[in-house]
């Protein structure tokens, strides 16, 4: 969910930012999907995978979840990674030199290069992406609310994300500082 992370810590290339986007779609052991897929683009998938197993077991996401509120809790992966992506969008700038609407379009184009290999649940959930530019809404807590309570309509069993927000600016400092600790751990996790 938090593909604006995935796509910071992919390798600037289109196969490694198509891959690390499709990781959240496409299904298989690596072994499975060798024939159907270009290795440079199975790479970002496997590349994804490591990220959302390093991140998920790493020490600060249970900090993280026990922030939350106890029915939150079971979403926790959904709800820490859109917490990064708004500390991520809320200071892209600090982070890199290249603006965040730049950004975004260098990764529509990158997407397109591997476009056909895209199933269509990710071809919407990319164009949707794009079309209601979601880097820049994760930058207020308002429009990241916005991006959760869109996810939590998405299946019946998704309603506790919706207002999960109250709990992130409750614990702003401290999920911001977790955060941060993931997403650094996690990109010393790919040297």
């Amino acid at each position: 969910m938090n593909y604006l992370a995935h796509f910071y810590l992919a390798l600037p290339t289109a196969a490694s930012r198509a891959g690390n986007f499709l990781g959240d779609f496409i299904t298989g052991t690596p072994a499975s999907l060798a024939d159907s897929l270009p290795p440079e683009l199975l790479a970002g998938i496997v590349m994804h995978r490591k990220i959302d197993f390093f991140t998920d077991s790493h020490p600060n996401f249970q900090r993280g979840k026990e922030l939350l509120a106890p029915k939150q809790r079971r979403f926790a992966g959904i709800i820490l990674d859109m917490f990064t992506d708004h500390f991520l969008a809320r200071d892209w700038e600090r982070l890199t030199s290249q603006p965040l609407a730049e950004f975004r379009r260098e990764v529509e184009a990158q997407m397109q290069e591997y476009w056909e290999f895209f199933p269509d649940n990710a071809r919407w959930e990319a164009t949707v992406m794009i079309e209601q530019d979601w880097f820049e809404r994760y930058r207020s807590v308002e429009g990241l609310e916005r991006s959760l309570t869109g996810i939590s309509r998405s299946r019946d069993k998704f309603d506790p994300i919706a207002g999960s927000s109250a709990q992130l600016l409750e614990h702003y400092e401290e999920f911001e500082e977790l955060s941060y600790s993931l997403l650094n751990a996690a990109k010393d996790s790919l040297k």
